[in-house]
């Protein structure tokens, strides 16, 4: 890996670890100020803030799990599972779902862009139907 790209690994790992932490006040150091989520469309910190708070708010001992980073130049991309459990619904797809008190397992794949060490661009995948079916299986499985 080159010297750059780890570097940059660094700053994925370091978001990885703020979250984990919850200590999102970190992630002030880890984007520019104009970061794009690609997924979302939403710009800047905040949104990433307001839906890693969402995350909390719903799997309050949430951390990440096998994670695996791989880096190429201004790239990093990351997988990882990010796992909790469900005490809360303050996720978009969960609204109205009853907190189930259940173990989830939600595996997530996010590719970063980053510029002078600061994350620029984001985009991700993630299971969201896997996580529906770890909260609701009776639901959400056939």
């Amino acid at each position: 890996m080159s010297p750059q790209g780890e570097l940059n690994t660094d700053v994925v790992r370091r978001w990885a670890r703020a979250g984990d932490d919850h200590d999102l006040d970190v992630f002030d150091e880890l984007f520019t100020a104009d970061t794009v989520d690609h997924v979302s469309g939403n710009i800047g910190v905040r949104w990433w803030k307001e839906i890693y708070r969402r995350i909390l708010d719903t799997f309050p001992d949430a951390a990440w799990a096998d994670v695996v980073t791989v880096a190429e130049d201004d790239l990093v991309a990351f997988r990882g599972a990010l796992v909790g459990t469900h005490r809360g619904s303050a996720l978009p797809m969960l609204v109205g779902v009853e907190p189930t008190g259940r173990a989830v397992r939600w595996q997530h794949q996010h590719l970063f862009r980053l510029r002078d060490g600061l994350i620029t661009e984001h985009w991700a995948t993630r299971d969201d139907l896997g996580l529906l079916r770890g909260i609701a299986p009776a639901v959400y499985t056939r």
